[in-house]
This record gives C-alpha cells, structure tokens and sequence, in this order.
C-alpha cells in the first residue's frame, strides 16, 4: 500500500488550493454544524458524489476540526495523482492482500488524537440523488480495531437556486455510535441524517 506523506510544502498548498478551487467555483460554502469540541481522533464518513471530495474533506479537517488529514484512496485512483499522497491520501485495493495493510494502518491513524480520517464507505463515486447508501464493511472492521473516536457524518449537497453558480452545502452529525456498532447501524445511522440533511436542504427559497 501507498502511505501518507505529510510534507508541509504540499500540506500548505493543498490547504491553499482547497480554498480557492471552493471559492472559484461555488457562490458559497456552508457548514451546518453545532459542536466545535473534538478531543478525539475524527472519523469523518461522508457521501462520494463528486471529484471536490477530497477538497471537502480537506475544507473540513482545517476549518471545522482543525485536525491532521489522512483520506483512504482507491490505489489505481491515488496513483494518477500522486501529489494527493503528500497532503495526507494513503491507498487501498481490495482486490489485493494489501488491503489488510490498508486496514491496519487505518487503525494506526485513529490512535492520535490530532487525526482525522476520511472515508468514503460507498466505494465509488455515486450521484447525491441516490439514496439510501450501502456501505463496505471495511469502516466496521477499522472502528472495531480502535480506541475511542468521534464519528462524524457529512453529507455534501450542491444547488443552483437561481444562481449562475452552485452553492455548497455541508451537513455535519457527531453521532452516539460506539466502536461495536455493526455496519448495518451505520448505514442506518448515515441513511437517517442525509435524509434529514436532504429535507433541510429543500427548506431553502
């Protein structure tokens, strides 16, 4: 497997780079999140509905969690773009042995408080529209493995409304789930807060 390398020239600029390509192309950037204490490691689990995921993920761990990122990456997808490696993305192939390697360093990362990892537990890029989720079990087997963390669920959401550019909205959710929590809760859980965040999305005029 293929292992974060945090160099700071690149933490910095991929910090910096987030930042304009969110503000470039959406009017604005929302977080709808009412906690702001994480002594924890961050288990962040979000939907996987775009090629900005890796930039929200970052926009969160800097801005809301103010959290060291590592994000699991498909490994044929993190080597087309090996610059991702030195801001924090590690790799993962469930077609090989390797992904026990993946899992195991996965656990590794979730030991530190000042961590927070991304995952995408949908496996594949899939449209925000579709709805309820089924997740891979590899999020059960890392948590099991773990020390006590927070888990975190985000759903993104983009809208036009009668803009020329969309605008981005981000749901966050600590939730109560402990580290026993089979991946069937999960899923549950996950389903349950993005429809609640999807009903709140329709609120807007």
């Amino acid at each position: 497997m293929i292992k974060a390398r945090h160099t700071p020239v690149h933490v910095r600029f991929f910090n910096l780079f987030s930042a304009v390509m969110l503000n470039r192309h959406f009017r604005a950037v929302q977080v709808h999140f009412e906690s702001d204490s994480f002594p924890k490691a961050v288990c962040l689990v979000g939907n996987h509905f775009s090629w900005w995921d890796g930039f929200i993920a970052n926009y969160l761990a800097k801005k809301v969690f103010d959290k060291k990122l590592y994000i699991m990456m498909l490994e044929k997808e993190l080597k087309s773009r090996m610059f991702l490696n030195k801001a924090g993305a590690f790799s993962v192939n469930r077609e090989s042995r390797s992904m026990i390697e993946s899992m195991n360093y996965s656990v590794e990362v979730l030991q530190e408080s000042g961590n927070l990892l991304a995952m995408y537990p949908q496996g594949k890029i899939e449209s925000m529209h579709i709805f309820p989720f089924t997740f891979d079990r590899g999020l059960e087997r890392i948590r099991s493995r773990s020390e006590d963390h927070h888990l975190v669920f985000y759903a993104a959401v983009a809208d036009y409304f009668s803009h020329k550019k969309p605008q981005l909205d981000i749901y966050l959710k600590m939730t109560l789930l402990d580290k026993t929590s089979s991946i069937e809760d999960i899923q549950e859980g996950y389903n349950s807060f993005y429809r609640d965040s999807i009903h709140s999305q329709s609120q807007y005029e």
